[in-house]
């Protein structure tokens, strides 16, 4: 498939830039997410219907990137949350869904997962339990590799999902108004032992 080419042609290109690596966007409602989603992929060949044909595509590209890109220097971004409106809400296979493909991840030696928290309040949806920091407690006993924590998270919220061991790193943005521009304030280290050299 072409686009499986592209994506390894994208890689390649930025690891020659310079770059020190490059992350799979398999979240939100981009490209991976819309084969991993079933209400908005329709396909009838090797890509479509069940979870492990509509999850193929992300696998396909890991290693078609894999062969130009050392896997320990690619992550994935990825989760059962979506945003939560138009096809890209979660239904009653959401949870499991996710559990295949995050967990076929643990085939890969990939630098991380950046696991997406919930960009919505759950409640009464088939991904209720797993509001606040229950998803990255969910998927700690899924993903076996680094997982990078994200959606909502100021310091304090961060330190605590590092002392309790439900992630290894957290990713701020959204609350700390980072940009490509400048990244703004830089938050102090914690004098947590458990956050110490994260």
């Amino acid at each position: 498939m072409q686009t499986v080419a592209d994506f390894a042609t994208a890689a390649r290109n930025a690891m020659s830039a310079g770059f020190d690596g490059v992350q799979l966007q398999a979240g939100f409602n981009y490209l991976i997410s819309q084969f991993l989603n079933p209400r908005t992929n329709r396909r009838a060949d090797r890509f479509g219907g069940s979870i492990e044909n509509r999850a193929r595509f992300l696998f396909e590209i890991i290693e078609a990137v894999g062969d130009h890109v050392d896997l320990r220097r690619v992550g994935v971004k990825a989760g059962p949350a979506w945003s939560e409106t138009g096809a890209f809400v979660s239904d009653s296979g959401a949870l499991a869904d996710s559990e295949y493909v995050l967990g076929r991840l643990n085939d890969y030696n990939l630098s991380h997962l950046l696991l997406m928290g919930m960009m919505v309040d759950p409640t009464g949806g088939p991904l209720a339990d797993l509001a606040d920091d229950e998803m990255f407690r969910h998927f700690r006993k899924v993903y076996q590799g680094t997982i990078i924590a994200n959606v909502g998270f100021d310091q304090d919220r961060g330190n605590m999902l590092l002392a309790d061991d439900l992630a290894d790193m957290v990713a701020y943005g959204q609350a700390f108004h980072v940009s490509n521009g400048g990244l703004g304030p830089t938050v102090p280290r914690s004098s947590h032992e458990g956050a110490q050299g994260r």
